[in-house]
């Protein structure tokens, strides 16, 4: 697999989770997130109709557009497809990361969850891999907690970016980085904030200066 994606671009990954959207409207979601300097939004929908995860996608995407930061689409081909997103990303149990590719253009980012060995070994088509969930997570109740020694081997093991996700907050995300990621996806720790905004920004800094700190 060849490394099209910049790890750099990685830094921070906020994910739009519907649920954690609440009564805020979700483009100012989507702009504070963008003026925090995320560098890539996925947004991920589990409970609505694919009508309204559309609506929300389009409105998410014109933000993201506005600012220049990739939009990548959790699970949903079809509505990535018709929005223009820039990305997908897909678990193990949605279409295979293959016929994704044979369905996107070559530009198109596909991202892959990944939490055991036997996932990771099948991976024949990815941009980037999402590790986790690295601690325990209230976002997703059935993730498998894989735990920093599993992201630290799947880092000896290849050279695609890495993105650490679950249970990640400013406290722990430096360990994180340390055992190999390249980057980090955070839902709660940003959309429960009170100004998620300077929240994204002050997570964006900290990486930032975690990762210039290594490379000296």
């Amino acid at each position: 697999m060849k490394q099209k994606m910049n790890p750099d671009e990685l830094n921070l990954y906020p994910i739009i989770d519907h649920p954690f959207v609440q009564n805020k409207n979700i483009r100012d979601v989507a702009e504070a997130l963008c003026l925090g300097n995320a560098n890539l939004i996925q947004y991920r929908n589990k409970v609505t109709d694919s009508r309204e995860f559309y609506d929300a996608a389009l409105l998410i995407h014109e933000i993201t557009l506005k600012y220049h930061v990739p939009l990548i689409v959790n699970d949903r081909l079809d509505i990535a497809l018709a929005i223009g997103a820039e990305g997908a990303h897909v678990g193990q149990t949605d279409l295979p990361a293959t016929v994704v590719r044979k369905l996107t253009s070559k530009e198109f980012i596909i991202g892959i969850s990944v939490s055991n060995w036997e996932e990771f070994q099948t991976i024949e088509e990815a941009d980037y891999l999402g590790i986790g969930a690295i601690f325990p997570t209230s976002t997703k109740a059935d993730a498998e907690h894989t735990g920093l020694d599993f992201l630290k081997q799947v880092r000896s093991k290849t050279q695609l970016p890495l993105v650490g996700i679950g249970g990640i907050h400013k406290q722990n995300l430096q360990n994180v980085l340390d055992h190999g990621a390249d980057g980090v996806a955070v839902i709660s720790a940003l959309l429960t904030s009170d100004n998620i905004e300077q929240e994204t920004r002050e997570m964006a800094n900290l990486i930032s200066h975690f990762k210039e700190a290594k490379k000296l």
